[in-house]
């Protein structure tokens, strides 16, 4: 049965590297992790192009592979992982390099990554669950692991399945690629989505992601009862995305304790269905007790369960904002000044604050509010930069000592991080 199911995987695998692959941004990294005898973990949501970018990293190299998500070996002890290991070399003969994909299905996985480093073999891994990767990885293999994060796609990577090419500085040019972000910002960049579904499927699409996501990969691992309240609390989130979140409320709202609230929470996190921001302080004990703002892994899952249907616009663009920098690899923090001027993000790198942005929807004007509340949170913060994120203004100017720079998203988005 198992032998089987390996034969039927690398048959799939073989079909998949056949197709033209979109290039992902973290492919230099992940190829010069791939030199190391480190072991590389890929994590990220369900369906973003983990496995994908891991047979990637592999086309050119003789490996293994092994998907865990696949009915027969999810059930698989983790005795059992040394007889997978012989089904294997006597297969395909012997290899040196093995992607074990969704790895977390099977409990004890870490030990037997563990043997198979020592065994000499490169070792590719992938998890959908980044509180599952990063800690059990820490402690069980001692550091020698390099982790890379695989979101959907980003703007950048969007505009490439397009073969779009370089924008065109006209007002053509500038008004399709408005236009592209305008369908991104609905639909979002899971690769399905971008790549092969046709418009009328996607609702279902996020429906069934969405319901896999917490059955799957919360309610059954960490024994999930009551798997309405935590549904119940993933949509109050959803809904709400980008406003600071009140556990105390939450919990009022849906019955159950703030400790429950603050552990499912935490699960959404995990499970990549959300991600946090905390209020930026010069104090840990204030940013760790601080109301926190969410945001969605991807647009898309955003557009799908939204019970309102106002367009919240620059609410849309925060989050996509929100999205970017996490890709970017930034840490997210908003600022409070006085418990209401509110800045949407602050750069902290290097023990010293490099910008503070604001995203404003300026379709009609720019508000004054957010420029004036982007110039107090620099005056308080010792910040030179300003940066406003807009729809469509630009320019820049000095003023009170901070250089303030309008960018409209899109350029923003497809500019080369510093």
């Amino acid at each position: 049965m198992i032998k089987r199911h390996l034969l039927e995987q690398e048959e799939i695998v073989i079909k998949a590297v056949m197709q033209e692959l979109v290039p992902r941004e973290k492919q230099g990294i992940g190829e010069t992790a791939l030199k190391t005898s480190l072991v590389k973990a890929i994590i990220g949501p369900r369906r973003s192009g983990k496995t994908t970018f891991g047979l990637q990293l592999l086309q050119h190299k003789d490996h293994y592979y092994v998907n865990f998500d696949d009915e027969a070996l999810s059930m698989v002890k983790k005795e059992e992982l040394g007889m997978l290991l012989e089904s294997l070399h006597e297969l395909f003969g012997k290899r040196k390099y093995i992607f074990l994909d969704e790895i977390q299905n099977i409990m004890g996985w870490e030990l037997f990554v563990n043997r198979l480093q020592r065994m000499g073999f490169n070792v590719v891994i992938s998890g959908s669950n980044s509180h599952l990767l990063s800690s059990e990885l820490s402690s069980h293999l001692g550091g020698r692991t390099f982790t890379i994060e695989i979101l959907p796609f980003s703007f950048q990577e969007y505009i490439h399945t397009a073969k779009q090419g370089e924008v065109s500085p006209t007002d053509e040019g500038i008004g399709l690629i408005k236009n592209r972000l305008r369908t991104y910002m609905r639909t979002g960049g899971f690769p399905e989505i971008v790549l092969r579904l046709p418009k009328d499927l996607h609702q279902g699409y996020f429906e069934e992601l969405f319901n896999t996501v917490i059955l799957r990969d919360i309610a059954r691992r960490y024994n999930v009862r009551h798997v309405s309240e935590i549904i119940s609390i993933a949509n109050i989130v959803i809904n709400s995305f980008s406003a600071r979140q009140s556990v105390s409320n939450i919990s009022r709202s849906v019955g159950c304790s703030s400790h429950t609230v603050k552990k499912y929470l935490t699960y959404l996190e995990e499970a990549y269905l959300v991600f946090s921001c905390r209020k930026f302080s010069f104090k840990p004990k204030e940013v760790e007790s601080s109301f926190r703002k969410y945001y969605l892994i991807d647009p898309g899952i955003l557009t799908s369960k939204k019970v309102t249907r106002s367009p919240d616009f620059g609410r849309m663009m925060e989050n996509i904002v929100a999205l970017e920098l996490r890709a970017r690899g930034k840490d997210l923090y908003y600022y409070m000044a006085d418990d209401k001027y509110e800045s949407d993000f602050v750069l902290f790198e290097k023990n010293k604050t490099v910008a503070v942005l604001q995203v404003s929807n300026d379709e009609t004007a720019l508000p004054a509010r957010e420029q004036e509340s982007g110039l107090l949170a620099c005056r308080r913060l010792s910040c030179k930069r300003l940066i406003i994120i807009t729809w469509n203004a630009k320019g820049k100017e000095i003023r009170e000592g901070v250089t303030v720079q309008k960018i409209p998203l899109w350029e923003w988005l497809l500019e080369k991080p510093a």
